[in-house]
């Protein structure tokens, strides 16, 4: 799902609350709320994943480029290791979602 679908989604829920009044407790506005939260989730998730994918693919290509991966003072070698850092905190983030 879109972005701007999740958005307008949103607006429906606090249209419903603020401007028709629909209480907030009720079992459908409760549901409501569930649905827009496991979407958002479930958006950011993808957002990760892609990220993660992005980063992947820089340290492949990082290794595979012989210039780069011999640069001086293993300066490669330091950006490899912090995208897998970054790589490892974005999994731990995912594996809590």
């Amino acid at each position: 799902m879109k972005d701007g679908d999740i958005k307008h989604l949103e607006w429906v829920y606090e249209r419903m609350n603020n401007v028709h009044n629909e209480n907030e407790n009720y079992d459908y506005m409760i549901r409501f709320r569930e649905i827009l939260e496991a979407l958002r989730q479930s958006d950011i998730k993808e957002s990760l994943n892609e990220v993660l994918s992005d980063l992947s693919k820089l340290s492949t290509s990082l290794y595979m480029n012989e210039d780069i991966y011999n640069g001086k003072d293993g300066e490669n070698f330091k950006y490899r290791e912090k995208i897998y850092e970054i790589c490892e905190k974005i999994n731990i983030v995912l594996n809590s979602m």
